[in-house]
């Protein structure tokens, strides 16, 4: 390797010379590697704790709000069960609204992240369905 440089041109320093395997190999590479997925990782279940906690407040705080319309309701007779499934259909919008933008998010930082993934595509149908499916 030295000499191959230096017949380019013997001006320039060579140290350090490894082997590509070394480099795969060496445990600070495994390490930075750990390091910055941990990282995502915590981001993302930061994220997702986030998105439930806000999801929560808006829904806990437009019960509330109404509190009248709820009771003009049940006094004309609707039942407790109809009155829960409106109060719940808000939220299941907003979790729906939600996750296509998380979907869309994911798939714009799915091919950022694109070098970080082993054996899966960013787009992989089931990659993507199964936290979706598993944070409502």
């Amino acid at each position: 390797m030295r000499a191959q440089v230096a017949a380019v041109d013997p001006s320039l320093p060579v140290f350090a010379v490894r082997t590509g395997d070394d480099l795969v190999s060496s445990s600070s590479s495994r390490a930075r590697r750990r390091v910055g997925l941990t990282l995502l990782g915590a981001f993302a279940t930061l994220s997702a704790l986030l998105a439930a906690v806000g999801l929560y407040g808006v829904v806990s705080h437009s019960a509330p709000r109404r509190t009248r319309e709820i009771g003009v309701r049940v006094a004309l007779g609707t039942r407790p069960r109809d009155v829960a499934r409106l109060v719940l259909r808000e939220a299941v919008v907003l979790a729906a609204a939600e996750g296509a933008l998380g979907l869309a998010g994911g798939a714009a930082s799915g091919r950022l992240l694109s070098t970080l993934l082993f054996g899966v595509r960013p787009g992989d149908p089931l990659t993507v369905a199964v936290p979706t499916a598993a944070l409502p």
